[in-house]
Formats: structure tokens, C-alpha cells, sequence
């Protein structure tokens, strides 16, 4: 009996200490990602920015075919994350993806299918600070 015991505690310690690790870290993290969050000026120099003037084919623009769109963003101009706005009208179309530490935001003309693509990543703090 005493040594189920002794066995079982000795499996209890070793859960409850990697358990308390755990909970560390990870208390860690929303401390220092709160910190940054709130002062997102200490950290300056971090995002980058590239700004694209391309043409779209006028076939993926007909409809348009959100799907093949959103795709040709991506395969083509390096766009990154989910898409979170998708506005359509008469003359032009507004796409956002965002993702951690990535931001993109695509503009086309529907008749001439120029596009004007801004692309804005952030380093890696950053991206943790999205997470948070």
C-alpha cells in the first residue's frame, strides 16, 4: 500500500510541477504581450511595408469570383491571412486579409483591373501581440 502511494504521489509532483511550468509560460507571455500591446511605440522599425500596382485579368473580375480572386492575391502578389473584407460595387473592389503580424489590403479597378495592392508585415513581437 505504501508504495502505491509513493508511486502515485511521485506521479502526482511530476504532473503538478510540468502542469505549473506550463501555466507559467504562458502567464508570461500575455504579461509581456499586454505590455506591448499598450505601448506599441516603444517598439518602432518593425513593420515593412511594400505597395504593388499590378492588372488583374478582366476575366476574374466579371462576376467576380471572389474565390479565384482572393487566390490570385495570394499565389500571385504574396498576399497573407484570412480574408476579412470583401467589398464589391459597380466600379471597384476593396479585399483585406489579415493575419498575426500581417495586414494586406488590395483595391481593383473592375474596368481597367488595375490593382493596387499594400502588403504590411510586422516583426516577430508584434505577431505575438496579435496573439494576444
Amino acid at each position: 500500500m505504501a508504495h502505491t502511494y509513493a508511486r502515485f504521489a511521485g506521479v502526482v509532483r511530476t504532473v503538478h510541477i510540468y502542469l505549473t511550468m506550463s501555466a507559467f509560460l504562458l502567464m508570461m507571455f500575455f504579461a509581456v504581450t499586454g505590455v506591448v500591446l499598450n505601448h506599441e511605440d516603444w517598439i518602432a522599425g518593425q513593420t515593412v511595408t511594400r505597395d504593388t500596382t499590378a492588372t488583374v485579368p478582366a476575366a476574374l473580375l466579371a462576376g467576380p469570383d471572389k474565390l479565384m480572386v482572393v487566390e490570385t492575391l495570394r499565389n500571385d502578389f504574396g498576399a497573407i491571412g484570412a480574408v476579412s473584407t470583401f467589398d464589391v460595387d459597380e466600379s471597384s473592389l476593396h479585399i483585406e486579409l489579415k493575419g498575426p503580424g500581417r495586414h494586406t489590403e488590395a483595391d481593383v479597378d473592375r474596368k481597367s483591373g488595375k490593382l493596387t495592392l499594400k502588403v504590411e508585415r510586422r516583426g516577430l513581437l508584434m505577431r505575438l501581440d496579435d496573439l494576444h
